[in-house]
Parts: structure tokens; C-alpha cells; sequence
């Protein structure tokens, strides 16, 4: 197993991202955006080589991302429920996401576990440990990653406040 950490302020920053290991060492390089349909996260190798990405396909309350690994399309991640924990499933590779932004996502593969994603606090500040099973997932788990931290931090996603009809009908009171 093997085990990484991501800046959690960082990553939703619309930046470059380092990712660390255990020791502290800089081994791959986060950069892109969200927000706009066709945005896209790319993981970089120090080399400069692109090693997966993560695209936006939709944008709207049912959003899509479509990943890639080595420029070849190789599945789509969606949400499949939100309450009482969020589901979602990355078709393609058959992977099964299940978890809660407070505490852990955990991701399977049938019953095999891929990689968990919890938050830790470190002297640095608020980290993603980021624990994957098999090596050769590193890359793409790292993309889900950072889906799962853009659908926790999205304002549109979080729960509303007030019935979706009365937000249509802006039926509140006005002074």
C-alpha cells in the first residue's frame, strides 16, 4: 500500500498541486480547473509527462467526468446517491465510491479495496491521505480524488437551504 497526501486547501484552489508521500517528498504534480464544462485535471510526472487526467463532461446537478489514463479515455465517474452517504461509480473500471465528505470515501473494486481518502491535520495544515492498495492505480486514484474533493466543496451541490420550487418561484419575503 501505498500512501499519499494533497493540500486540501490547495487542491480546490484552481493551482498547481504537489502531492507528497510519507516522506514528504514531492512525487507527481496536480494542475487544471473546475467549473466550466470541458475543464480538466491533469496529473504530471516530475518529467513533465502526463500520466492520467480528469475531464468535466457535464455541468449540471447530474455531473460527469470522464478519466483518462496515458490519453485514452478509460471511464466516467457520476454520482449515483447523496443521502444517507454519497455513492458514486466510475463506469468503465468498475469501481464503487462510497463514503462521506466528514469522515472517509472509501473505492472498490467488487469487493476489493482500491484506495481510501480521509483528512488528516498535519503541522502543515488540512491534508487528503490518500491510501491506495495497488500501484497501478496511483495516477487515476488521484483523479478521483480530486472529484470527490470538487463535489464536497461545490456550493450548487451542497444541500439546499431552502425547497427547490421556492427557489424557482423566489417566493421569500422581500422588504
Amino acid at each position: 500500500m501505498t500512501t499519499f497526501y494533497i493540500h486540501q486547501d490547495i487542491l480546490s484552489a484552481n493551482v498547481r498541486t504537489v502531492v507528497t508521500d510519507e516522506q514528504q517528498k514531492i512525487r507527481y504534480l496536480m494542475v487544471g480547473r473546475w467549473g466550466v464544462k470541458g475543464d480538466s485535471l491533469s496529473i504530471y510526472h516530475l518529467n513533465g509527462t502526463i500520466l492520467a487526467s480528469v475531464k468535466q463532461k457535464s455541468f449540471s446537478l447530474i455531473q460527469q467526468f470522464d478519466l483518462f489514463e496515458n490519453h485514452q479515455l478509460v471511464g466516467y465517474m457520476s454520482r449515483v446517491l447523496r443521502f444517507p452517504k454519497d455513492v458514486y461509480i466510475v463506469r468503465g473500471l468498475r469501481w464503487l465510491i462510497v463514503g462521506s465528505q466528514q469522515s472517509q470515501y472509501k473505492v472498490y473494486y467488487l469487493n476489493k479495496l482500491i484506495m481510501t481518502v480521509d483528512k488528516v491535520v498535519l503541522t502543515k495544515g488540512n491534508f487528503y491521505r490518500i491510501a491506495i492498495e495497488n500501484e497501478e492505480h496511483t495516477e487515476l486514484c488521484l483523479c478521483v480524488a480530486a472529484v470527490l474533493d470538487y463535489w464536497a466543496r461545490s456550493p450548487h451541490l451542497l444541500k439546499l437551504k431552502k425547497p427547490l420550487w421556492a427557489q424557482r418561484l423566489d417566493l421569500s419575503p422581500s422588504c
